[in-house]
């Protein structure tokens, strides 16, 4: 019996298309540049040069007026400083869409400049050195609250407490008091208005004050610090008080923020106001001895109101261990 052949199907063949064949190898166009970016990009450039050069040319005429300081006349004095110090303002405002960070910089800068201008102007008028720098020190104040909203508020902040502390310094000189009781008072406050992280910067700057007897010692300002009972024995009631107040202030926002180290230094604060009374009255070794007791005191006060967090059971297993 004959058998066929197995028959295998023949594999269909495509039909040859009329479209040209993809070359692989062809690259995409490249889009066109944009003009307008381009022309932003070469911007900040432009601007940096320009910063640069003008402010050469500041450096330039500032040099000219300094060798010609006392020829020029005092009118021509104040109207250059205000000048100064009024156009870095507006340049800052001007250039803070080009280059911000450069105008960041000139805006603080200029605000801060705005108290010592004023204390040179108020210098050029016979003014003493305490109302200068109480006036300048509220300039200060003033300016770096109005721009915080504007710029970077850190910042702002910190030069508000500078210069609400130059400002107790110049008042305290002219009321006959302490700058560092002034100062405590001003960051009450600054609490109770709710401005919680400066009144903490003006209170540690009210208590430390008196490391400032390092200047009096070289020489440095020691009339000015004197009378502003920065040194000298009226620190022998400020002392204390000051730290009193301190730690109301620390003490207040720890509990407010639930803050163990602000809660610390509350404690710390009285203590350090305790030994700057004790040396400006008596430097023997019969007042030192009262020191640790006093540090016994505040720091079983402290630990009684440290909050409840891990940070204050740590201290406390410290103490009890101890």
């Amino acid at each position: 019996m004959n058998w066929a052949p197995p028959h295998s199907p023949t594999p269909p063949v495509d039909e040859p298309s009329d479209e040209p064949p993809p070359d692989a190898t062809r690259a995409e166009p490249e889009p066109e540049p944009d003009v307008d970016r381009l022309r932003n990009s070469a911007a900040p450039a432009a601007a940096w040069i320009a910063v640069l050069g003008s402010g050469l040319v500041l450096v330039a005429a500032i040099a000219v007026v300094a060798s010609n300081w006392d020829t020029i006349g005092q009118s021509l004095r104040v109207a250059g400083l205000l000048a100064v110090t009024g156009g870095l303002l507006l340049l800052a405002e001007r250039a803070r869409s080009l280059v911000p960070t450069t105008a960041g910089i000139v805006a603080h800068a200029a605000t801060f400049l705005t108290g010592f201008a004023a204390i040179a102007v108020l210098s050029l008028f016979g003014f003493t050195w305490p109302a200068c720098l109480l006036v300048g020190g509220g300039v200060i104040a003033l300016a770096t609250a109005l721009q915080a909203p504007r710029w970077t508020r850190v910042t702002m902040h910190i030069g508000q407490v500078g210069g609400l502390a130059v400002a107790a310094t110049g008042a305290a000189a002219l009321l006959d008091t302490t700058a560092g009781l002034l100062a405590g008072l001003a960051s009450v406050g600054l609490l109770v208005r709710g401005s919680q992280y400066r009144s903490v910067g003006l209170a540690l700057l009210a208590v430390l004050s008196p490391v400032l007897t390092a200047l009096a010692d070289a020489g440095i300002g020691d009339g000015t610090l004197a009378r502003a009972g920065l040194v000298g024995d009226r620190l022998s009631w400020s002392g204390p008080v000051v730290g009193l107040l301190a730690a109301t202030v620390l003490a207040a926002v720890a509990t407010r923020r639930r803050s163990s180290p602000l809660m610390l230094l509350a404690v710390l604060a009285p203590v350090f106001g305790a030994v700057t009374g004790l040396a400006s009255i008596d430097g023997s070794a019969v007042a030192w001895w009262c020191i640790p007791a006093l540090a016994v005191l505040a720091g079983e006060l402290g630990i009684r109101l440290l909050p409840d967090d891990r940070f204050a059971r740590a201290i406390r297993t410290g103490v009890s261990v101890a």
